[in-house]
């Protein structure tokens, strides 16, 4: 008995290091980040120091995916040529991604629904997409000088935060109120997927702590501006949120969750993830599949992405005392049951075993949660849980079984792997490869299923040129000089 007690001992802290440090370490050495694993940011740091192999190859890409972001935006709201209905740039504004012209009327309104297949026009023109590129080019630029504590990392990261959320003349009014419009129907909603991103630039500006570049008067700046923003989110999104079980609800939670830490505010924290324990009922059948999200075109994609947002508030719960890893309802159903229902079928994608509908990624769209979010879940149950089934799945996910190791990376700290939403990827650099001009589709043709084999990047509409890298910084510095 003696001799197990020590093996597990052994097993707990060498091969789940992880599951033996608490996230809510006060260890001066971690940053105040929420969502990213604290234990793994400083492991990953540790693995650099000691030139670690495993990390060699993913340290190289963010390297240069940092060097490639040093060359990208600033993004601003102001640089829309669409206005908002208040006449205000200064508002964000953005599209809903599945809407596509009514061809049976004369003006294409008013927009009609199409589950899964994204209209180009969501990207063209619209805050939506330079937010999320504002997240990628900030979370690499903040990580890199976190791990290898060069300034002008965090410089440039630094500008891009000024930009979008602090200077007057660029910045976003810290309110959505006009998410994914429907031309012809509304004039948006306050969209809480939109804005899932904002845990991830909250986390950014945890790793930027101690640099020159990020001041006293920059940190109550963004303090500021998100504690107008959650209550503004809050008024105008909570009583939708509150109840559901859908993927949305729980980015909903996880996002003010994030943001009341960032702020200060425990009990508002505590409160959003407490509530997903009675949101359960309604998110997770007692089969273990997600209740609303097993009814969609790509079921298994917006399942992955589900269990993001949960894996998300499991780990912001670490930081106020709430255990959403193990927590049940009648069933047993949680997390762990809703991660087992889908890490069942793992492997090449789209899964056969899959029992729901998946017509895998159509042309325009660079969201893919199989590959770069369910990894992440996976590699973290199983130093959660100390079950190393779970890492085996995750690398069933990759066509290589090395390319696991390439991200390991990222893994550790617990963000999204690199994708199509990588510096040189489609988020940053659309590509014609492959593709007939979007534009001359009236509406949207019949969903193909596709496999990863046969998955292609589309083409920008015509008359839309991808914008040099580095042009939309010059237009920005040149106004500010």
């Amino acid at each position: 008995m003696r001799e197990t007690l020590i093996t597990a001992l052994i097993l707990t802290v060498c091969v789940y290091p992880d599951a033996a440090r608490a996230e809510t370490s006060t260890e001066p050495s971690l940053p105040r980040v929420f969502c990213m694993s604290r234990s793994g940011l400083a492991e990953a740091k540790a693995g650099i120091a000691r030139d670690d192999p495993r990390l060699r190859v993913s340290q190289r890409q963010l390297r240069r995916e940092a060097d490639d972001a040093m060359d990208v935006g600033p993004y601003s709201v102001v640089l829309k040529s669409k206005v908002p209905p208040t006449g205000d740039k200064h508002d964000y504004l953005s599209l809903a991604p599945y809407v596509w012209p009514d061809p049976a009327k004369p003006n294409g309104l008013p927009y009609v629904g199409r589950d899964g297949f994204t209209n180009p026009e969501w990207w063209q023109d619209y805050d939506r997409v330079p937010l999320e590129r504002l997240t990628q080019a900030t979370e690499t630029l903040a990580l890199a000088y976190y791990l290898f504590g060069q300034e002008h990392h965090a410089h440039r990261a630094a500008h891009l935060l000024r930009t979008w959320f602090l200077d007057p003349a660029t910045a976003m009014r810290p309110d959505v109120q006009f998410a994914q419009i429907v031309p012809g129907q509304h004039s948006g909603r306050a969209h809480a997927i939109d804005t899932r991103f904002l845990p991830r630039i909250i986390d950014a500006v945890g790793l930027l702590a101690g640099s020159r570049a990020w001041t006293e008067a920059d940190q109550a700046g963004m303090v500021a501006w998100f504690r107008e923003f959650v209550g503004n989110q809050r008024r105008r999104a909570d009583d939708t949120y509150r109840a559901a079980g859908t993927n949305i609800a729980s980015f909903y939670h996880a996002q003010v969750a994030a943001q009341a830490l960032f702020i200060g505010d425990e009990g508002l924290a505590r409160e959003m993830i407490a509530r997903t324990r009675e949101r359960l009922r309604d998110a997770v059948g007692a089969d273990g599949y997600f209740i609303v999200e097993r009814n969609r075109t790509r079921s298994f994609s917006y399942s992955c992405f589900h269990l993001f947002a949960l894996f998300n508030l499991a780990t912001l719960g670490r930081h106020v005392g709430l255990d959403l890893w193990n927590f049940t309802i009648e069933d047993d159903r949680g997390l762990r049951k809703a991660l087992d229902a889908v890490a069942a079928h793992t492997g090449p994608y789209p899964p056969t075993s899959w029992p729901f509908k998946e017509t895998g990624r159509t042309p325009g769209d660079w969201w893919d949660p199989v590959h770069d979010q369910l990894p992440v879940v996976l590699f973290h149950a199983a130093r959660e849980y100390r079950n190393e089934a779970y890492e085996r799945q995750a690398v069933r996910l990759f066509a290589d079984p090395a390319a696991f190791e390439s991200h390991r990376l990222y893994l550790l700290c617990g963000i999204p792997l690199v994708g199509q939403q990588s510096l040189r990827g489609w988020l940053f650099r659309p590509s014609s490869a492959g593709h007939s001009n979007l534009s001359s589709l009236p509406v949207p043709s019949p969903l193909v299923r596709q496999t990863d084999s046969h998955l292609r990047i589309p083409a920008p509409p015509a008359g839309v040129q991808p914008e040099p890298i580095g042009s939309v910084r010059n237009r920005l510095d040149m106004l500010a000089k």
